[in-house]
């Protein structure tokens, strides 16, 4: 059972690890716990899970959920990484909201989770939205 859904599926992503932005991680590859998926020809689709395909590059925002890791915010811990692994694709409405370089989003993200974390000062355009301005508002995501 799964909250007051009842009876769900999950499926396990894992994802080969080629660098981390925070955190130690002891191991090359992580698993990631998602709603949704298929157990022979019964399915379950959930909008809000991020999907993921074989062989792309992505970024994910990960956290512990009674055990397991999975994306934060849902659909807002995933992000497409372009072949190289140079550039993020930003997605409106979530917290990385346009195309950015991953070096300029790992330079705002150490910003954003410093012990003192504050906005970026001076006029300067974050990349990153917290989570709180990101939600559009008398919604949740």
């Amino acid at each position: 059972p799964f909250h007051d859904l009842g009876e769900v599926i999950f499926t396990d992503v894992t994802i080969r690890v080629e660098g981390m932005l925070k955190g130690p991680l002891d191991t090359k590859d992580v698993t990631v716990q998602i709603l949704g998926g298929e157990i022979g020809t019964a399915f379950q689709r959930c909008p809000e899970s991020p999907r993921f395909e074989r062989g792309e590059k992505v970024l994910v925002f990960l956290r512990d959920y009674h055990g397991a890791l999975w994306t934060t915010g849902w659909l807002q811990g995933k992000y497409a990484l372009s072949r190289e692994g140079l550039s993020v694709k930003g997605v409106e409405g979530l917290p990385v909201p346009r195309d950015v370089t991953l070096e300029a989003l790992k330079a705002e993200v150490r910003v954003w989770t410093a012990p003192t974390a504050a906005p970026p000062a001076g006029g300067s355009t974050p990349v990153l939205r917290k989570a709180e301005r990101a939600t559009k508002e008398g919604g949740s995501r």
